[in-house]
C-alpha cells in the first residue's frame, strides 16, 4: 500500500490505540506523531476541526474519529474485519458503539482520586463489561482481530497494567471475557499497539491528576 498515512495520537489515549491496533492486524504502515494535549500545536488544529485524536493524515485529507478511521482502514486493506454481511456490519456498530461505555468507565476509575471512589468506578466498568458476554465466548476462540476487538483492547491494555483496577475487576469478570481479554493481550497487534513503557506513561499522565490507582508503587503488569 503506497498511500501516506500519519496516525496523529497520544501515548495514552484508548482510541488512538484502537486505530493502531487495526493498522498492526492489517499490515498497514504508518508514521505515529505524539502530541501532547495539553498543549496541542497548530499545525494539528488546523487540520482536525475536533481538536482530538486520533486523527489519520491520508496525504493532503484528514479523517477523525476512531469509528470512521477504522472502517476506512479496513476498507482499503484484505479481510473483512467489521462483518461479512450488512446485518453482521450493524451489528458490530452497535458493540463497537456500546464498547465506548466501557472505556469512559475506565476513564473514571482511573482518574478516581480515593480507594472508596475507585470501588464504584469498577462496579460502573464490570457492569460496563459484563454487556459484552454475549459475544465474549465467539471473540475469545476466534483468531482473527475485528473491529470490535479493536475497540475493546484498550480496556482489557490499561486494566492489565493498573493492578489496583485488575485487582479489584477480575472477580467481577466472566470466564468469556477473561479468555477474550488474554487472547487480545498476547495477540502481538495489540502488544504493539501502545508505547514502550505504557504502564509508565499511565502513571506519568494520571497520578498529577489526583488518581488513586495509578498513586506511587501501584503500577505494572499484573501477575
Amino acid at each position: 500500500m503506497t498511500t501516506d498515512f500519519t496516525l496523529i495520537s497520544f501515548s495514552v489515549c484508548p482510541f488512538a490505540q484502537r486505530s493502531r491496533v487495526v493498522m498492526n492486524a492489517k499490515g498497514i504502515n504508518a508514521q505515529t506523531v505524539y502530541i501532547d494535549l495539553d498543549n496541542k500545536p497548530d499545525w494539528f488544529l488546523d487540520r482536525v476541526p475536533t481538536g482530538k485524536v486520533p486523527a489519520l493524515f491520508v496525504g493532503e485529507r484528514t479523517l477523525f474519529e476512531s469509528a470512521a478511521i477504522n472502517e476506512y482502514l479496513d476498507e482499503i486493506s484484505l479481510g473483512e474485519a467489521l462483518g461479512e454481511t450488512p446485518l453482521e456490519r450493524a451489528e458490530a456498530r452497535a458493540w463497537i458503539a456500546l464498547s465506548d461505555d466501557a472505556v469512559m468507565a475506565q476513564y473514571r476509575a482511573l482518574i478516581a482520586p480515593s480507594e472508596s471512589e475507585l470501588d464504584l468506578a469498577i462496579d460502573r466498568l464490570a457492569t460496563a463489561l459484563q454487556r459484552f458476554e454475549p459475544v465474549a465466548a465467539g471473540r475469545a476462540d476466534a483468531e482473527n482481530i475485528t473491529l470490535l476487538d479493536a475497540a475493546i483492547a484498550p480496556v482489557f491494555t490499561r486494566n492489565a497494567d493498573v493492578p489496583a483496577i485488575n485487582d479489584r475487576l477480575t472477580p467481577k469478570t466472566g470466564a468469556a471475557m477473561m479468555r477474550w481479554r488474554d487472547r487480545l493481550l498476547s495477540h502481538p497487534a495489540v502488544a504493539h499497539s501502545v508505547v514502550e513503557n505504557f504502564a509508565d506513561e499511565l502513571q506519568r499522565f494520571f497520578a498529577p491528576r489526583g488518581s488513586f490507582a495509578l498513586s506511587a508503587g501501584t503500577i505494572g503488569p499484573a501477575t
